[in-house]
């Protein structure tokens, strides 16, 4: 993503992460696909393998590394002397915590749902 022609090596850089980033989501695409062949789902209930956190990991880091490459944002990080690490280090931080929050509901969401179908795990109150 980076190969086209930028106004700035900074601009490149950050192109180049989000382009890195597609790269990766691809791998664990197509890993996915690898490990859904070797094992098919046998359960009527909803699986997916680990895989696809790292996916969706990396679409959420390239997407929000995309949208800091604009030309305002890079136009500031040279104001404040930032280099294109920057955007990468705070945007996979963004996306982690954005998925270990994502990750932390599904899992609250799950227990909950498991707690109203079993009537042994109910509260008693007298």
């Amino acid at each position: 993503m980076g190969s086209h022609h930028q106004d700035s090596m900074t601009s490149t850089m950050v192109h180049k992460q989000w382009g890195n980033m597609m790269v990766g989501f691809a791998l664990a695409r197509g890993m996915t696909y690898v490990l859904l062949y070797l094992k098919p789902p046998t359960s009527y209930l909803p699986a997916r393998p680990p895989t696809e956190i790292i996916a969706a990991f990396c679409l959420i880091s390239g997407g929000l590394i995309f949208m800091l490459s604009t030309r305002n944002v890079i136009e500031a990080m040279e104001h404040y002397q930032l280099d294109a690490m920057f955007t990468f280090t705070v945007g996979l931080g963004f996306s982690a915590f954005i998925i270990a929050y994502e990750v932390l509901i599904i899992a609250l969401k799950a227990c909950t749902v498991k707690r109203i179908q079993c009537p042994r795990l109910k509260p008693r109150f007298p």
